[in-house]
């Protein structure tokens, strides 16, 4: 299985992982086994960690299925203390009569990059990684809105390399190229 299975107790104690979840994560299972789920969240979430403890009581209380079926994005821990992008499922079953949470855990760093990536390609020239022209329009229906607006104006400013078709005609496209990078920076 690629994703990484874990199951958390009402308490938010973790009491089985797959090996997908130890490869995810960088822990062996007997490190994850007995420990809080935070040790699994950002430092910045560790104060979550009762909150999440609650979430899970309450769930237990109350039956309320906020959490359980509503796949979401969120941010990850590994043992190395490096973050990540992940997406996570809870399901709530009974086992040996107690509620307990399965947790479906899949990391989703290369779809995230990829993601900026096609972001990139679409907004910005990837030679001189200035915005392109749909950027600029974009950019430039946003200025007139503010405005219209706040009744502040702005210019905008074309720059013409004069010569450059011979440039690139005579010296070639890598020259052009440098130029064209050059005069961006």
């Amino acid at each position: 299985m690629l994703d990484g299975v874990i199951t958390i107790n009402k308490h938010g104690l973790i009491e089985s992982v797959n090996k997908a979840a130890c490869s995810i994560f960088g822990y062996d299972a007997d490190e994850m086994r007995g420990a809080n789920v935070a040790m699994l969240s950002p430092e910045s979430d560790a104060g979550r960690s009762d909150h999440r403890a609650r979430q899970l009581q309450h769930l237990q209380d109350s039956g309320s299925h906020y959490l359980v079926g509503k796949p979401r994005e969120t941010m990850g821990q590994r043992k190395d203390g490096s973050v990540f992008p992940m997406s996570l499922a809870v399901s709530k079953i009974a086992r040996k009569g107690h509620p307990t949470f399965v947790v479906v855990i899949r990391d989703i760093t290369q779809r995230r990059q990829s993601e900026e990536e096609i972001h990139r390609l679409a907004f910005y020239d990837p030679l001189t990684e200035l915005p392109n022209r749909r950027l600029l329009i974009d950019r430039l229906k946003q200025a007139t809105v503010t405005s219209g607006r706040t009744s502040q104006y702005g210019a905008v400013m074309f720059l013409d390399l004069d010569q450059f078709k011979l440039l690139n005609d005579t010296q070639g496209h890598a020259m052009g190229d440098e130029l064209l990078k050059q005069v961006a920076t």
